[in-house]
Formats: C-alpha cells, sequence, structure tokens
C-alpha cells in the first residue's frame, strides 16, 4: 500500500470513532417520550355525538377567479356524468390496470 492509501484509512477510521462516539452520546442524553394514555378516534366511533364546539365547520363551494371557474365547472360536470355512468375519466387522477 502506498502513504496515500495508509493515510486515507487512518483518516476514515479516526472520522468514524469520532462520530460513533458522537452518535453514542445524542442517543443516551435523550429521553424516551412518554406517548402512554388514552387514545381514541375523533369523533368517536361509539358513544355520543362529538362536542359541538370542536365539529368543524361545513365545506362550501371553491372560490375560483372566473378565469379557473368555467373549466373547473365543465371539468366536475364531465367527471359526475362519468362517475354515473360507472366509466371514469381517463386522466392522470385514475389509475387504469388491465
Amino acid at each position: 500500500m502506498t502513504a496515500c492509501a495508509v493515510r486515507f484509512i487512518c483518516v476514515l477510521a479516526a472520522v468514524t470513532a469520532v462520530s460513533a462516539s458522537a452518535d453514542a452520546a445524542d442517543s443516551a442524553g435523550k429521553a424516551v417520550p412518554n406517548i402512554t394514555g388514552q387514545w381514541a378516534a375523533y369523533p368517536g366511533f361509539r358513544g355520543g355525538p362529538p362536542d359541538p364546539k370542536l365539529v368543524p365547520p361545513p365545506a362550501t363551494a371553491l372560490l375560483l377567479k372566473p378565469k379557473y371557474r368555467g373549466p373547473y365547472e365543465a371539468l366536475r360536470a364531465r367527471q359526475i356524468e362519468s362517475d354515473k355512468r360507472g366509466e371514469p375519466l381517463a386522466n392522470a387522477s385514475t389509475a387504469c390496470h388491465k
């Protein structure tokens, strides 16, 4: 081996050792978070209705600029009609596997 190769291996070993000791020191000082407790889906699948203060507002129609509103509404009309026929539009949102 040449001197350059030996020097490279020594530097690589030193960097690896320093990195490993730094990682070990970091992981030893960190506490594991406590995630115990009660977990529940909101709103719950069982029980009464959710708290009215926490219910999100109902969805509204999109507020689009006039130049975007026409093409969007035309696309939605085509999508609704194709869904009624049971034939989804062939576009990027449809994965057709045969």
